[in-house]
């Protein structure tokens, strides 16, 4: 299990390393005029790094405004919110819906072929399970309990084997124990028969 999740975290290093390299080979191709404009992928290492939530965000969507396709900003944004905020202790959802945004953009780049940038051993099912499951708490979160349900079944089929996602069957036992809550609830709240 530690190696998995050590995995996980060798490759998000990875990611972040590949954000400079990825930068450099956009100013070879466009020159250092738009570059310039945009912040460097040093920015967001720092941010994410010093876990600048608000300023990681806002550096990301900057780097994304002049490269909307890229797939290593996607992913370090929606796995480090998922990191630092919607699996904190306590949970925080105030950016849940950035979370939910760069979740839905990675997935479709992932889903039409693209891979992470510098990552030798990109595990594709890993990776939509991981954002796929952002998408499930969003939804946990939100009220919608049989959505939420269905992302995590599908986020755990993507990943069966991976502890990170492990979590996602704890999630789904506390959301039907809660249905089942409110069923018993209701079924004692009916007037009993003479």
């Amino acid at each position: 299990a530690w190696r998995e999740v050590l995995q996980v975290e060798l490759q998000a290093v990875q990611v972040e390393a590949e954000l400079g390299k990825a930068l450099a080979s956009l100013e070879r191709a466009v020159g250092s005029g738009i570059v310039e404009a945009a912040p460097s992928t040093e920015a967001l290492d720092a941010a994410i790094k010093a876990q600048k939530i608000d300023e990681m965000i806002q550096v990301g969507r900057q780097i994304l405004a002049t490269d909307p396709e890229n797939l290593n900003v996607l992913y370090a944004l929606a796995f480090n919110l998922r990191r630092n905020e919607l699996l904190a202790a306590p949970p925080v959802f105030a950016n849940a819906p950035a979370a939910v945004e760069f979740s839905n953009k990675a997935i479709a780049l992932v889903e039409s072929g693209k891979t992470l940038n510098g990552v030798a051993n990109f595990d594709k099912n890993a990776t939509l399970a991981w954002m796929t499951q952002i998408l499930a708490i969003n939804e946990a979160k939100s009220g919608s309990a049989a959505e939420a349900i269905k992302l995590y079944e599908k986020s755990t089929a993507l990943a069966p084997a991976d502890p990170v996602v492990g979590r996602n069957l704890l999630a789904i036992v506390a959301l039907r124990q809660g249905k089942y809550g409110e069923l018993a609830k209701a079924y004692n709240a009916l007037p009993e028969a003479d």
